[in-house]
């Protein structure tokens, strides 16, 4: 079984910006009661493994978990395919400034970046690396009862909200909007 969290806020993602892999900034650690709840959650749970992405924000985030549970013995390792997406000249700014489709409601379709902006990590490259990393983590897996937690970022939820519930990345970024 795969149990994900998100890393705790950062200025940017108070700010409500894109915040990728090129800005790498610390948690501001106004939400451990959040952690704390979503850990309560997983407290039946005995982890056999945690893979944390090697950025700042979760590797700060998995330090509270460990330092905040029974799981400070879970072996862990620190993942590439886990980090956040590169989204290039676009990083850093305020999410509802970027409207690539002004045909579609939704402001969040304007986060798939596919190429239109410079030094950015396409979307199709995005998903393959994380694609790639969940096939590795359904080998380890495999027929047994093992527990994984991730550690990892906004759009990587995403993803995988998207793969669980079969629906686009667009249906998954709008439902977030509505919550």
């Amino acid at each position: 079984m795969i149990y994900f969290i998100r890393h705790g806020q950062t200025l940017a993602n108070i700010d409500h910006k894109l915040n990728g892999w090129e800005n790498d900034e610390p948690l501001l650690f106004t939400d451990k009661e959040i952690l704390y709840k979503n850990l309560k959650q997983l407290e039946w749970i005995v982890l056999d493994h945690i893979y944390c992405s090697p950025l700042l924000r979760a590797k700060q985030t998995l330090s509270e978990i460990q330092q905040a549970t029974k799981y400070s013995n879970v072996p862990f390792s620190y993942e590439q395919s886990l980090i956040e997406q590169k989204f290039g000249e676009l990083n850093n700014t305020p999410i509802m400034t970027i409207n690539l489709r002004k045909d579609i409601p939704c402001p969040a379709y304007a986060w798939r970046i596919e190429n239109k902006t410079k030094w950015a990590e396409s979307w199709y490259i995005f998903l393959s690396r994380l694609t790639k990393f969940l096939k590795k983590i359904q080998i380890y897996i495999g027929n047994t009862e093992k527990h994984v937690l991730l550690v990892a970022h906004g759009w990587v939820h995403l993803w995988l909200r998207s793969l669980i519930y079969n629906l686009s990345i667009e249906e998954v970024m709008c439902n977030e909007k509505e919550k």
